[in-house]
This record gives C-alpha cells, structure tokens and sequence, in this order.
C-alpha cells in the first residue's frame, strides 16, 4: 500500500505510474479481477451506446481513464483493440 501513497503524495504523478500500472494488471489480470472489471466498465456506462446525462459521460471517461492506467485504452494500441473488436461475433448464433 505504500507504494500506492507514495504515488499520491508524488509532486510528478508520471514518475509512479508504471508502478501503479503493476499493480492494476496484477489486480485485473486475475480471473476474479476480470469479472470484477468488467462490472465496474459496465457500472461506469463503458458499454453503453450512448451517455445520455453529463453524469453518465462522466462516469464513462472514467472507464477509459481506468483502461488507460492498464495500458489498454492508448493510441499505440489502436490497430489491437480493432482486430479484437473484429474478431468478436457479430450475428447472433454464430
């Protein structure tokens, strides 16, 4: 936990945040931790198709706010999370 304050009280966010990155993928990279982020991104209105209120906006750039901290939600990522998008089924039954 104290690597978690030490990022916190840092006067440059950036110097801790590959440790903190550790340490959401070491989370979320479990089964249980999966189950349990894809609840929060749902929570969090990620999957919705459109915000509709100013809350839900918000609720939804916090989802890619946390997706950013795991190194997912990033430009250099683009062309990766397009090839899982169109690998997913897209016609119900198959």
């Amino acid at each position: 936990m104290d690597k978690v304050w030490d990022f916190l009280k840092a006067d440059k966010k950036e110097s801790g945040l590959d440790e903190i990155q550790e340490l959401y993928r070491s989370v979320f990279g479990t089964k249980n931790g999966r189950e349990v982020l894809a609840h929060m991104l749902a929570e969090l209105n990620f999957f919705d198709e459109i915000a509709q209120t100013e809350e839900e906006v918000t609720r939804s750039n916090y989802a890619r706010h946390l997706l950013r901290i795991l190194g997912v939600w990033r430009g250099k990522n683009v062309d990766k999370i397009i090839d899982a998008f169109l690998l997913m089924p897209y016609r119900e039954g198959k």
